[in-house]
This record gives structure tokens, C-alpha cells and sequence, in this order.
């Protein structure tokens, strides 16, 4: 934070559109709500499951990405996937099915 702190202008936030200062809310509310359930998470399960699913987070943005950029063309742009970034997303969720699906003794 304060590395970056010199770099910031604070002061923009009062200047957003209705917008943009809804979706700077929500996110603020999904990020503590996120930290909240890491946490009760870390409470009940094994952190090696916990991880599993944290692998395929950004799995689901991509794909969230995708599907909005279809449904409503010019709002967001859809992020360029080649295979091979197809392929090591195949094997990101495969390694987590098999994680997650194992057994431990």
C-alpha cells in the first residue's frame, strides 16, 4: 500500500459516473463478502480443498467474461484464448476435480 500510495489520486472517486461508483460498491461488497466465506471456509474444511477451489477463480471470471461478451456485445471485451491457454485451463480443473474428489486416509 505504500508503494503504491504516491501513484494514487484519491480524490477520482468523487468524480465517477453513477456507474461506475454502483460497480466500485459492489465490488467492495464481494471482496469483503469473499474474505468472509475464505475464512468461515478455513473454519470447516481442509486447506488443500480450499486451494483446489481458489485454483478455478479466474477459470470462472474468464468464463463469465465470455458469456456476458456474448449476451450483451460492447460492454465488456472477451479475453483472447489459444489453445494452449484452453488446454492448461482443462488441466487447472481436472488437477482440482482429482484434488477435490480424493480421499485422504
Amino acid at each position: 500500500m505504500l508503494f503504491f500510495m504516491p501513484f494514487s489520486h484519491p480524490e477520482r472517486v468523487f468524480v465517477l459516473e453513477p456507474l461506475q461508483a454502483a460497480l466500485l460498491f459492489i465490488s467492495g461488497l464481494i471482496t469483503v463478502t469473499a474474505f468472509g466465506s475464505f475464512s468461515e471456509a478455513i473454519d470447516h474444511l481442509e486447506i488443500s480443498r480450499i486451494s483446489t477451489v481458489l485454483a478455478c477463480i479466474p477459470l470462472i471470471t474468464i468464463g463469465s467474461m465470455k458469456i456476458i461478451s456474448g449476451l450483451i456485445p460492447g460492454f465488456i471485451e472477451s479475453e483472447p484464448l489459444n489453445l494452449l491457454s484452453i488446454a492448461g485451463a482443462l488441466l487447472v480443473v481436472s488437477g482440482s476435480m482429482q484434488s477435490s474428489l480424493s480421499r485422504t486416509p
